[in-house]
């Protein structure tokens, strides 16, 4: 309807210059099969080709618009600044979550010592059942992906008001990986804390409307691929390795408006 009123404008620049913007939303994503190395005392195994799924919170209003639950399910957020009309720089911080598969079979290489009589052994391409008491691996507190990003805009509609309009933007990001991951390896439990286990790049586009001048809404799509190559597991020393590729889709709503610094005038 806002597009077929004669109150609209096509390829005219926004004027975005110096703005900075907030944004908030939750994300789902899917995972790449990938091979997941272990390796600590008496044990250096890889498991081949494993399959990860999210973790979403069902919809709940009690949690998604809690005060102290808002940040349990798979959220984003950025905050960025408009360098110039069309190009902008943002910080932010992307909380999936990663859930190894544990109904599926995979192929293992590596050895497994006395110390583990269930698994002890020699394994070379042999296909296991990727049971509890194998391992367990999860970046459910979560699979957090802190970036960088720059982003190019261009300019889709605008209504003759100035208030109204909606582009379509494009970019790249580069971060560190911090997670906080549930992993059990070999009947042992893990030591949880958030670490940077690993590095990632992206890249993503998607739709932002502006409303009122003020009111942001943007849905977007992103790739990326993870590189986690300290993946803290059960001992000191014990570690897993994995490159991770990820497809993130999120919606965000947020505020964009203009940094104004008001100068004291001095008299005589």
């Amino acid at each position: 309807m806002l597009i077929s009123s004669s109150n609209v404008v096509f390829g005219q620049d926004a004027h975005r210059k110096g703005n900075i913007y907030g944004l908030w939303g939750y994300n789902r994503s899917i995972y790449a099969p990938s091979d997941i190395k272990f390796e600590g005392q008496d044990y250096n195994f890889v498991l081949y080709d494993a399959k990860a799924v999210d973790f979403p919170s069902e919809f709940n209003p009690s949690v998604y618009f809690g005060l102290f639950t808002f940040t349990i399910p798979q959220y984003n957020y950025r905050v960025g600044y408009f360098v110039t009309n069309d190009i902008s720089v943002s910080i932010g911080l992307d909380h999936m979550k990663y859930v190894l598969v544990s109904d599926q079979r995979v192929l293992m290489d590596g050895v497994i010592g006395s110390s583990y009589q269930n698994y002890s052994g020699h394994y070379d391409d042999v296909e296991v059942p990727l049971e509890t008491t194998l391992v367990t691996l999860e970046h459910t507190d979560g699979f957090n992906y802190a970036s960088i990003e720059l982003d190019k805009h261009w300019l889709m509609w605008r209504h003759t008001n100035g208030k109204h309009f909606a582009d379509w933007y494009f970019g790249g990001g580069i971060g560190l990986m911090i997670p906080r991951s549930d992993v059990t390896v070999l009947g042992e439990a893990a030591a949880n804390e958030f670490h940077i286990a690993g590095e990632a790049i992206s890249i993503q586009t998607g739709f932002k409307s502006t409303f009122c001048k003020h009111i942001y809404i943007s849905g977007t799509l992103k790739a990326g691929l993870s590189r986690l190559h300290n993946i803290l597991t059960t001992q000191s020393r014990a570690k897993a390795k994995q490159n991770i590729g990820w497809l993130q889709g999120y919606w965000q709503v947020g505020y964009i408006g203009n940094l104004k610094w008001k100068r004291n005038k001095s008299t005589q």
